[in-house]
């Protein structure tokens, strides 16, 4: 049985987005996660905390610029981790709040 952690880890690493514990743990505390997300078990059962925690996460990293740097660059696929999102929105009943960006150019 994996951990919350590994759980939070394998979709994130799945995306190619590294989270630090200190994120991992802001977020399940945020999401409700009881326990020790390091040891406590992912089940079915209890899913709804940690899929929060990974949705409050998610939110994080869509709201980051991509960096780009001389040879250096890190992004990801933004199209994939925003459908990530409202699907784990719509499974665990989240409003998906995430802002539109609107051209209001013509009123000016």
């Amino acid at each position: 049985m994996i951990t919350i952690r590994e759980f939070l880890k394998a979709k994130l690493n799945r995306y190619g987005i590294d989270a630090s514990d200190n994120e991992m743990e802001v977020a399940t505390i945020d999401a409700g996660v009881t326990g020790d997300y390091t040891t406590a078990p992912y089940e079915a059962e209890n899913a709804t905390a940690p899929k929060k925690a990974l949705v409050f996460m998610v939110r994080d990293i869509l709201a980051q610029p991509d960096v780009s740097e001389g040879e250096y660059s890190a992004n990801w696929d933004r199209s994939s981790v925003q459908k990530l999102h409202d699907s784990l929105c719509r499974e665990i009943g989240l409003e998906n709040t995430q802002p539109t960006v609107q051209d209001l150019s013509n009123i000016w």
